[in-house]
């Protein structure tokens, strides 16, 4: 049985490869088709997956930009992705995934 260190050194050397993992997840449904798209992304990019934090809106910001979260102390912008797809969620949003891209962290609900 491998050890947790163990298993964090593996993927830890996926990034010298042309090798990567995903973490598959659906954002909802297409009101037009009802099809249930499946999305996903390098898991090197998510710094976290957690419950909803309250999200404070901010004025004339973007209409896919929700707003801002306080997570750990970074305050971080969210971005409704379900929206910028065309997705409506069947059980609203109950989900956060803290993201990292080009040293930018926003997290995407």
């Amino acid at each position: 049985m491998k050890t947790a260190q163990q298993e964090i050194d593996e993927r830890t050397k996926l990034a010298g490869n042309n090798k990567f993992e995903l973490l598959l997840f659906r954002l909802g449904e297409s009101p037009s088709t009802g099809r249930r798209e499946l999305f996903g992304i390098n898991v090197f990019k998510v710094r976290e997956v957690l419950v909803m934090p309250t999200i404070t809106a901010l004025a004339n910001s973007h209409e896919h930009l929700m707003g801002v979260a306080n997570i750990r102390g970074q305050i971080i912008p969210v971005i409704n992705l379900s929206a910028v797809v065309g997705c409506q969620p069947k059980k609203g949003h109950s989900i956060l995934m803290v993201t990292e891209f080009g040293r930018t962290i926003q997290a995407l609900r």
